[in-house]
């Protein structure tokens, strides 16, 4: 085609474009009722024809057709359906065919999209994984899919074979140990040719490589796993900055773990030193605090840990006992490992997760320091720094508050001024003693029941004059 009649087709699509991009600003607006916001997207269907190809890699028309995709009728969707479908694959290649591409693909808005994530996603996964913009593609479909979809994608990239099964690959290894090595193989191929080591943090990456990491965890043979561990060393290598794209998810921040445990001192120590910028960030995130837990448990250098993580617990102590933080839980007992597996739950927390991790991670630990010695040194530190932390108005205050609180105060009992201890639990609440109250009176069991004899005494003559009540019954029952 010569430069003038392709310019002369450029014209004419821009000058078509016009209308379309006038609905499009009408279709958007969620107060347009969902009647009329469809009869736009029939407008700007109607306009494009049989051409959606043509329209389909510029900007807005690509919004367009994705907006169609997520909100317009079963009819409008499949018009689009029937004209990219033979080039389905191919458009999510493309930073703005991408968008209506994903949006067919998606499995939350049309339960017939796994069958053509089947058909068009599984054959070239692969090569949707190390593209930059095909990786985001991935991201959405691997998203938005069913559990069976995620299973399916990640067995493909992993085994090449598309298993709705989520144990698949674990099954499929202890029939045979030695594919092991061959998947860790595959994966590191496809991980290592990714345009960006920023591309590790998105979803595809890290499902990929959690399951890469349940495989070495599964095997006995340690020539297989140090088989993998060795494909893994490219990891080696990752810089904090891209590290710290890992940690927006559960699942990233489990990898997170991992890495951290198996990296070197001086890798730990840049980690730490990007993180310090975003530590208020993560001890929001109910994912990413966990990191901020384990940090500490893998970092043979206390006085890195002192210096980064507990000055910042330090100078954040109402946060993190307020607001059901589990890091200080952790650090202050050693029977806090041992309870998690005897129990459901831990200062709120899932624990199994959370035990599994650590156990994992122990297992890849380049520390010199046994966990149990390491926890010990923590715990010093905790203390000391909650010593000082704690006045009679600050137990006052937890012990009123629904938090985990008063699980680190039964830790600290024997650490405690006892006087001041003993003062916070005789204080008026706001309208009756923390002792009597509907909060107090369940977390001061707990500090009371770790009291010994002569720390009672002092809350004995107090408890009498707190009358008759049942509440107060069970007061006195607690300091005999």
């Amino acid at each position: 085609m010569s430069d003038v009649k392709k310019n002369f087709k450029k014209v004419i699509v821009q000058k078509e474009a016009r209308p379309i991009t006038g609905w499009y600003e009408k279709m958007r607006v969620k107060a347009t009722p969902v009647e009329q916001r469809q009869k736009y997207m029939q407008q700007a269907l109607d306009s494009m024809g049989t051409r959606i190809m043509a329209y389909i890699n510029s900007p807005i028309e690509a919004r367009v057709l994705e907006l169609i995709c997520k909100q317009g009728t079963k009819e409008q969707r499949q018009i689009i359906l029937d004209q990219l479908k033979p080039e389905l694959g191919k458009l999510l290649f493309n930073k703005y065919s991408r968008f209506p591409a994903s949006e067919l693909l998606n499995c939350q808005h049309d339960e017939k999209a796994a069958k053509l994530i089947e058909e068009v996603v599984l054959p070239i996964a692969h090569k949707l994984i190390t593209n930059a913009t095909a990786n985001i593609s991935l991201n959405s479909i691997f998203s938005n899919g069913t559990a069976q979809v995620q299973a399916m994608i990640v067995n493909q990239l992993i085994t090449k074979c598309a298993s709705p099964d989520i144990d698949f690959t674990l099954k499929k290894i202890k029939e045979l140990p030695q594919t092991a090595a061959i998947y860790a193989k595959t994966v590191v191929k496809q991980l290592v040719m990714c345009e960006s080591k920023m591309m590790l943090g998105s979803i595809a990456c890290i499902s990929v490589l959690l399951q890469t990491f349940k495989i070495y965890f599964a095997l006995e043979n340690v020539e297989i796993k140090a088989e993998i561990m060795h494909e893994l060393e490219f990891l080696q290598s990752i810089e904090a900055e891209q590290y710290l794209q890992l940690i927006d998810t559960k699942e990233g921040v489990q990898i997170a773990c991992y890495l951290y445990a198996m990296f070197q001192a001086k890798q730990k120590k840049q980690i730490l030193n990007a993180m310090k910028s975003k530590f208020k960030e993560m001890i929001e995130d109910p994912a990413a605090k966990i990191l901020l837990l384990f940090a500490p448990f893998f970092t043979d250098d206390t006085v890195l840990i002192k210096e980064v993580v507990f000055n910042f617990f330090e100078k954040n102590m109402d946060k993190l006992f307020a607001d059901n933080q589990l890091i200080l839980v952790f650090l202050l007992s050693l029977n806090q490992l041992q309870r998690l597996n005897e129990e459901g739950t831990c200062a709120g927390c899932s624990d199994d997760q959370l035990m599994q991790l650590l156990n994992n991670s122990v297992k890849l630990s380049t520390c010199k320091k046994p966990i149990e010695k390491r926890q010990s040194e923590l715990r010093a530190i905790a203390v000391e720094a909650l010593k000082e932390y704690l006045t009679a108005d600050k137990i006052k205050a937890i012990l009123l508050s629904k938090s985990s609180g008063s699980d680190i105060l039964a830790e600290l009992v024997n650490v405690i001024d006892t006087d001041i201890l003993i003062k916070a639990l005789k204080e008026n609440g706001a309208t009756e003693p923390v002792l009597l109250d509907n909060v107090g009176h369940f977390n001061a069991k707990k500090i009371i029941k770790k009291l010994n004899a002569e720390q009672k005494l002092g809350l004995k003559e107090f408890c009498e004059s707190l009358g008759s009540t049942k509440r107060a019954e069970f007061v006195k029952e607690w300091v005999k």
